[in-house]
């Protein structure tokens, strides 16, 4: 019995059950059922990779991984403009670790894993992962939202610190990889 048909992508014991097409096409399926624009990128690292991008313009990158290859990987990838990293090296060096451990907290409490949060401040990337024996419409669509609003996250964060300088808006500098 089909379960893609009811939003469910079940990978019991057999992760042959359903072929990283089969994933792909839900994925993507739910993902344009929410308004996303989705283009197909490629990977070495990846059965599939998609680029999603809301309404607003924030883009996501959305693949299977090969190995292992029975997960599906959220991201997004901030990339902190040239004015604001100059600023940012600017500040003391006190000023500058706070900003850095109230990001990494911050992205701690909102449950992704991320990495660039480091001096120089150049990218930060957000992420999730969900195993495609739980890979439900719901729980994928929930785990995209987190990453949304951590991207959001770390994009305010970054304006509100240096809030002399114009902030970025919630789409731009952002760039993914």
């Amino acid at each position: 019995m089909s379960l893609a048909g009811r939003g469910v992508v079940k990978m019991p014991d057999n992760e042959d059950l359903y072929s990283p097409e089969q994933v792909r096409d839900q994925v993507q399926t739910w993902l344009m059922g929410e308004g996303w624009s989705l283009s197909e990128k490629a990977h070495e690292g990846a059965s599939w990779l998609v680029q999603a991008e809301d309404p607003a313009q924030r883009r996501l990158l959305v693949g299977q991984t090969k190995s292992p290859a029975d997960q599906v990987r959220i991201q997004a990838t901030v990339v902190v403009a040239a004015d604001h990293r100059e600023h940012f090296e600017a500040l003391p060096s006190e000023v500058k670790d706070a900003i850095l451990w109230e990001l990494r907290f911050r992205l701690l409490n909102m449950s992704v894993d991320f990495s660039g949060i480091g001096e120089p401040l150049e990218r930060v990337t957000v992420a999730q992962r969900i195993y495609l024996d739980g890979l439900t419409k719901d729980r994928f669509l929930q785990r995209v939202a987190v990453v949304k609003n951590a991207l959001i996250a770390v994009i305010w964060s970054i304006g509100r610190r240096l809030s002399h300088l114009p902030a970025p808006s919630s789409h731009g500098d952002v760039l993914i990889h």
